[in-house]
């Protein structure tokens, strides 16, 4: 009847506006621990007084908007987004095989239960998740992991090959790029860190 409808409705808002507070949080902070190891714009590591990311916050914000605003409608933008989402959701597991081989003895505050099992069906549902929405609409997930993959050299070209160009040629660069060797400032992350989320 129509009170269901409506209860449906309040519920599926409350989650979308959970979901949006988790993505805000999420991305907004991939940007600035990026930046923070010199692989972005500097300006996106900045905190302010409560150290909350919010130059990465509002960046994220604008660029959402963005999206939001050119997209033909949001279920079209939600497949331009679902099926790169998930490959990288999936590579978030994968990278739990990764560190377990090549650093085995490294000391880890929180262990994922049910290892391997876990995480091999999280990458395996992600893989699917992708994949169907591939089917679903391969133009638009084509044209989505088209442009991911032309951040590649874009970012190559920014971070690596000007820096390592401009440390030959004596040209200053402006810190968020990678440092004179070409190499990517990578930062150790420390108990002291969990202060700043």
């Amino acid at each position: 009847g129509g009170w269901a409808g409506a209860a449906v409705t309040v519920v599926v808002a409350v989650s979308s506006f959970g979901a949006l507070n988790s993505c805000m949080y999420l991305s907004a902070r991939q940007f600035y621990a990026t930046a923070r190891d010199g692989l972005f714009p500097e300006i996106l590591a900045r905190t302010n007084s409560r150290k909350a990311p919010h130059v990465a916050i509002l960046a994220t914000a604008l660029w959402t908007s963005v999206l939001t605003c050119v997209m033909s409608s949001f279920a079209v933008l939600v497949n331009y987004l679902s099926c790169a989402m998930w490959l990288f959701y999936g590579l978030v597991g994968v990278a739990v095989f990764k560190s377990r081989h090549e650093n085995p003895d490294v000391y880890r505050p929180y262990k994922v239960p049910g290892y391997p099992l876990v995480p091999a069906l999280y990458v395996g549902a992600c893989v699917f998740l992708s994949a169907s929405t591939f089917f679903a609409a391969p133009a638009q997930c084509f044209l989505a992991l088209l442009f991911v993959a032309l951040a590649f050299p874009v970012h190559r070209t920014t971070f690596v090959w000007w820096p390592e160009r401009a440390a030959r040629l004596n040209i200053p660069v402006q810190d968020g790029g990678a440092s004179g060797g070409g190499e990517p400032r990578l930062r150790v992350w420390s108990d002291a860190d969990d202060d700043e989320f």
